[in-house]
């Protein structure tokens, strides 16, 4: 039992996704049931599932694990720039937390120390049902293509990505070390390497953006 799915109704998912997840149909060549040309905003669940059905029925985890790496951390508006501009990863990292929201309310989201570990949760808010290890995969592997694109190769292969389901046959495919069987979706980093200055800090900029995400909060 899944709850009520009234919250499918709600305004939760931005636009910028329904778009990214067309082109990749379309790229595809598979049959669009639906478009959306309206204004950019926050579109409701139920607008996303009719897309979703294409990949599978439901689509499974490795099918969002896909989909979310291909969505750039630039694509992410305000929140994801944000982040990318901040001072530290650590900062980076709250950055998200914070402004996550703006951009997919299907998660709560935290960022919290843990021992010698940075560590960014996602906990489902709202029921939903079989689509969740997709859309979480897909929304956890979007998010840490923003920490991918300010981060060297060799810190993005020090992270840790945490997973509530069993490994699947032939893992999963990610660029960083994965945990199954975990207690909550999360994104992890050392600590003493999430406090490092990132090369692309600008606090100018950083402060304008977090100004446009308080905004849209």
């Amino acid at each position: 039992n899944d709850g009520p799915r009234s919250a499918w109704f709600e305004p939760c998912i931005h636009s910028t996704y329904f778009q990214i997840l067309a082109g990749l149909l379309a790229s595809r060549g598979l049959a669009m049931p639906r478009s959306y040309a309206g204004a950019a905003r926050l579109l409701p669940l139920l607008d996303f599932l009719p897309l979703i059905d294409v990949l599978g029925a439901p689509p499974d985890a490795q099918a969002g694990v896909e989909v979310g790496s291909t969505i750039v951390g630039a694509a992410h508006g305000p929140m994801g720039l944000a982040a990318m501009t901040s001072e530290t990863l650590h900062s980076a990292m709250d950055t998200v937390a914070r402004y996550a929201p703006i951009r997919n309310r299907m998660f709560d989201y935290a960022c919290r120390q843990e021992g010698r570990t940075a560590a960014l949760s996602m906990r489902a808010r709202m029921p939903l049902g079989d689509y969740q290890p997709f859309l979480q995969a897909a929304t956890l592997f979007a998010i840490f293509n923003v920490f991918r694109a300010v981060l060297d190769q060799d810190t993005v292969e020090q992270g840790l990505i945490c997973l509530p389901w069993p490994e699947p046959p032939g893992g999963t495919r990610s660029p960083c070390p994965v945990r199954h069987r975990c207690a909550e979706l999360a994104i992890c980093f050392p600590l003493p390497l999430a406090a490092r200055r990132l090369a692309s800090a600008d606090a100018d900029s950083h402060q304008r953006l977090c100004r446009a995400g308080e905004e849209e909060l």
